[in-house]
């Protein structure tokens, strides 16, 4: 030990102090601290007081009562007790000289002014381990013997030795052996309060002896190590060390609760110098080596079933294991670290929370003598969502509830105003840093692990790479706040009280932050459009909401054996059953400016597939569509579209109008380009030029295409949405071209999940859910898939999917209360189904009502038919199924025997009509007149008897129980009405359960 420090146990914010022993320097320094540098760690301070020219001294303790009183052993054996005031109010040394001259190894203070010393072996019959009563000394007596010796010679030496806090007169002691009995290392717990010179309590046989560290949060457990190779840490139990007697002493009492091999870094010859046990956090100990490595442990226990090696009636036996181990220094030899032998720690102590820095940390001493606070690592915050999304934060005795409160704006506007201030954040960072290209949410994952000079142009991404940036704005080195890491945890539950359902211009609102998902409900309205009144059918075949892919290849799979929906063996059936259809829509035939598409086999499949991209086949739709995105001001995005549609002449005009408005400044030029047939090489330099300093994706196209005259370059550009390179590929591409494009388009939607893969996949294709999986996969928009693929499931194909996928959703709708709006989706969808089979040839019949009451426990559904007819719980009758009807959707629900734990043994019979047929909990019942849902209700009162009698007649629920949705306290209709209208003013509106205050009526 070349050095030592030891932090106050009765330090304060204000008053810091530590004691810091130089055993080389033969120094003791009293010492506070002044400050500490947050950053490095380096601790300031100022010398209190010192005592110097001390004897070599090998051990020494720091009375934890008594700030002034220090005890030293010497290289002799004689133990010195030492003040630390200053040296005109400093009392004179006192001094414990032994016998026979040896080396003293360990000193130790507890609570009662004992001191206890451990000495080196020596032949003869002085005691290795002496306890001294400083009290008595101070009372001026002459006596220096001991007050108690514990061995009965000097052939043992004590290697280290602990007082017990909580137990003063208790103490630990390593002992090396007796030199007559080999291997007789132990550690020995004596009892100061034992008659017998002695004094063992119980020992236990072991070799780790030489380091002891007790838990002061927790002393019956105390660690052991040694410092040789072994490299190995005893945790020990008090009480389980104590079963054994004096009586057994040299032969094994029990093992170790605990041991922690490799504690430390052995490979460069380390051994462990030093091992303490946090005073302010329980079961948390470190470890110091000779080659500077801290490393702290947190150890923990549960409980097992019995104790290890009894019959499994004994009791049951805490298991203990590691935790958590951390390095808090590593060695100054470490291959990650470059310092040298003078910044190598040689000594550490747990300092008090908050009193050297806001976080707790460990002070250590350095090979130089420089001071540095090093913090421990925080626990975890514990961290709990509700299904509201609000956020329970949580670490030691400290939490933080953050709930949304009350929001007036819709989810969409407050993602678009959060996604702005991101913008405005990453874009200032950027500036710092010298990069003043356009930056946005959308930024590429990859930037995050870039430096700032190679900060990558979100508008030269790929669309569905920006899309998947939009969501997850974290992976484009954006750091989010909590408050907006919950509002886009609480997107789909705001999505869902907003009325996203069926309604796709309305959908489009709720999702107007999200263009991605805009044009997925504008392809999904196409869709339905289309197919409305059976347009899309031509006798027996039916080409509803399948996508461009599908139709173009003919590869069109019929979904299930037991569909009767008719398609076409080949793509020549579908071109001419296509041809009607177009003739039916008004669409026109195909034409193209490009001689390679003019000249396609199929010009039907072509045109419709245009129209499903959403092209417009006259100049009236197509002025209407540039001017509607000409008002979002994507003011290229109207010009490229122009161009596109071989209008020329409306793109010209556009240019003209947003010259005229000072709207664009380069309308002028870019005019002049598109008025001309050919470009000359100036310009299709000026357009190179101008291509690699463009922001915008759709004037890079336009100039991509200006400069090569070739359309298939634009159909390359990923950074395009899907759509329009769809559109631009039907319109120009050959058929070999335009087979290939959509093949590999195709694939690559459906793997990575891209949702503008709908416009290939169609909905009512294996393809379309199989595209809709992977978006889940990556964006776990559940709620998204299972709306968009509701419109044709089960009217034109089914898959277990889907059903997985609405079943989650009404999961998800009822923890979120939204009881209205699940019922909602419930009612609507079966509207699209029946509309369905109305308007188009044989599809699969729309299911039966399936809406069910729901157990408020288990969420399963009531009604006893929907389990097994063969079960002796619940027998089987057509007034069971026609009590418990309305409320929820549970279409695929699968009960078991016993769920969520309930271990309630099988009701009886006359109680089954009362509790849950899966989990048999009782049902709610009235807090008026006490019967159980679904139990027939009897009148209280003449009066209300004749006042429902008829309603009762046509009404079926009003047998069933509302509830209020303050107190949730349930009530009968006539029971609530006959409550609510008492002539007793004082409790005419209060709930009538009582000491219950709420206004259930005023609510």
């Amino acid at each position: 030990m070349e050095a030592a420090v030891r932090w106050s146990a009765q330090s304060s914010p204000t008053l810091r102090h530590f004691l810091v022993a130089d055993v080389s320097g033969n120094r003791l320094q009293h010492c506070q601290v002044k400050s500490v540098n947050e950053g490095s760690g380096n601790v300031k301070y100022k010398v209190v007081s010192q005592r110097e020219r001390l004897p070599n001294f090998t051990a020494f303790d720091w009375c934890r009562d008594d700030e002034s009183l220090v005890a030293i052993g010497t290289s002799n054996g004689e133990t010195r007790l030492l003040s630390l005031k200053s040296p005109e109010q400093r009392e004179p040394d006192q001094s414990f000289p032994v016998k026979s001259q040896r080396k003293c190894n360990t000193v130790a203070f507890n609570r009662t002014y004992l001191l206890a010393t451990g000495l080196d072996r020596i032949r003869g019959n002085d005691s290795s381990l002496n306890i001294y009563d400083l009290k008595a000394q101070t009372q001026g007596s002459a006596r220096v013997e001991p007050y108690r010796k514990l061995t009965s010679g000097g052939s043992e030496v004590i290697t280290n030795v602990k007082f017990f806090r909580d137990q003063p007169q208790t103490l630990i002691a390593g002992s090396g052996g007796i030199a007559r009995h080999a291997g007789g290392q132990a550690i020995r717990v004596y009892d100061l309060r034992e008659h017998s010179n002695a004094g063992i309590a119980s020992s236990v046989q072991t070799k780790y002896v030489h380091l002891l560290s007790i838990d002061a949060l927790d002393e019956n457990y105390f660690v052991s190590a040694c410092p040789s190779e072994e490299n190995t840490v005893s945790l020990w139990d008090r009480r389980v060390v104590g079963r054994s007697s004096a009586a057994t002493i040299g032969q094994p009492s029990s093992n170790a609760v605990l041991e922690i091999g490799n504690v430390i870094d052995t490979s460069r010859g380390s051994i462990i110098w030093s091992l303490r046990y946090s005073g302010h956090q329980r079961a948390t100990f470190a470890v110091l080596s000779s080659m500077g490595q801290v490393k702290m442990f947190e150890t923990a226990k549960y409980t097992a079933s019995h104790q290890p090696g009894s019959s499994k009636s004994g009791p049951r036996w805490p298991i203990h294991y590691t935790k958590k181990s951390s390095n808090l220094e590593y060695s100054y030899q470490h291959h990650a670290y470059d310092f040298d032998d003078s910044q190598r720690a040689i000594a550490f102590d747990f300092a008090t929370p908050d009193h050297l820095m806001e976080e707790p940390c460990v002070l250590t001493i350095r090979q130089d003598r420089t001071l540095r606070a090093v913090p421990l690592p925080l626990p975890p915050v514990l961290l709990d969502v509700s299904p509201t999304s609000d956020v329970l934060l949580a670490r030691s005795s400290n939490h933080r509830v953050l709930t949304h409160g009350g929001r007036q704006s819709s989810i969409a506007e407050d993602l678009l105003a959060a996604q702005a201030q991101l913008v405005k954040d990453t874009h200032e960072k950027v500036q710092m840093n010298g990069d003043t290209r356009q930056h946005s949410i959308e930024s590429n994952s990859a930037a995050a692990n870039k430096s700032p000079d190679d900060h990558v142009d979100s508008t030269r991404l790929s669309s569905k790479d920006r899309h998947g940036n939009l969501h997850y704005p974290n992976l484009a080195g954006a750091k989010l706040p909590i408050e907006l890491a919950m509002m886009i945890q609480d997107t789909a539950r705001r999505r869902c009280f907003e009325g996203y359902l069926f309604d796709c211009v309305k959908n489009k609102t709720i999702v107007h932050n999200d263009p991605w998902l805009v044009e997925l409900w504008d392809i999904i309205e196409r869709f339905d459009r289309m197919a409305a009144d059976g347009r899309m059918t031509h006798q027996t075949l039916d080409f509803s909401f399948l996508g461009v892919y599908a139709i173009w290849t003919g590869k069109i799979v019929p979904y299930t054996s037991s569909s009767q929906r008719r398609i076409a063996a080949s793509r020549r059936d579908c071109a001419g059953a296509i041809s009607s259809i177009l003739q039916r829509h008004g669409y026109g035939a195909f034409v193209s400016s490009v001689t390679a598409a003019a000249e396609t086999e199929y010009p039907s499949l072509r045109q419709i597939g245009l129209a499903i991209c959403g092209w417009k086949f006259t100049e009236q739709g197509l002025r209407e569509k540039c001017g509607e995105i000409l008002s979002r001001r994507d003011y290229y995005k109207a010009i490229i579209v122009a161009v596109c549609h071989e209008r020329r002449d409306v793109a010209i005009e556009l240019l003209k109008t947003l010259s005229q408005t000072r709207m664009l400044e380069n309308a002028g030029s870019l005019a002049a380009l598109i008025a001309v047939e050919r470009l000359t090489d100036a310009q299709r330099e000026m357009c190179e030029w101008s291509k690699e300093e463009a922001d915008d994706i759709y004037l890079r196209a336009l100039l991509r295409y200006f400069i090569s005259g070739d359309w298939y370059t634009v159909v390359e550009m990923t950074e395009l949405p899907l759509p329009y390179r769809v559109a631009i590929a039907l319109k120009y591409l050959p058929d070999a071209d335009l087979d290939a494009f959509l093949v590999s388009a195709t694939n690559e939607s459906v793997a990575t999940g891209d949702i503008e893969g709908i416009i290939l996949t169609g909905l009512a294709q294996p393809s379309a859910v199989d595209l809709l999986g992977s978006y889940i996969a990556r964006f776990n928009d559940v709620q998204t898939a299972t709306l968009a693929l509701a419109f044709v499931c089960p009217s034109y194909m089914t898959d277990d999917r889907f059903d997985m996928w609405r079943d989650t959703y009404f999961d998800q709708m009822q923890a979120w209360g939204a009881f209205i709006e699940r019922a909602r989706f419930t009612t609507k969808h079966t509207r699209i189904v029946a509309s369905r089979g109305q308007n188009t040839a044989g599809q699969i019949e729309p299911p039966l009502n399936q809406t069910t009451l729901r157990c408020r426990h288990c969420q399963a559904p009531l009604a006893r038919n929907l389990y097994k007819k063969d079960t002796n719980l619940f027998p089987s009758s057509d007034d069971d199924a026609a009590s418990t009807t309305t409320a929820t959707n549970s279409t695929s629900f699968k009960p078991s025997k016993r769920s969520h734990g309930c271990e309630r043994a099988q009701d009886s019979a006359p109680d089954v009509a009362h509790s849950c047929p899966n989990c048999h909990r009782k049902l709610a019942r009235c807090c008026l007149c006490l019967k159980w849902q679904g139990a027939p209700t009897l009148p209280t009162s003449k009066i209300a008897n004749d006042s429902l009698e008829s309603e009762a007649k046509g009404n079926l629920l009003v047998s069933f129980l509302g509830w209020c949705r303050s107190c949730r306290h349930g009530y009968h209709a006539k029971c609530a009405r006959e409550w609510f209208s008492t002539p007793d003013t004082t409790s005419a509106k209060e709930c009538a359960v009582p000491g219950c205050k709420c206004m259930c009526y005023v609510g």
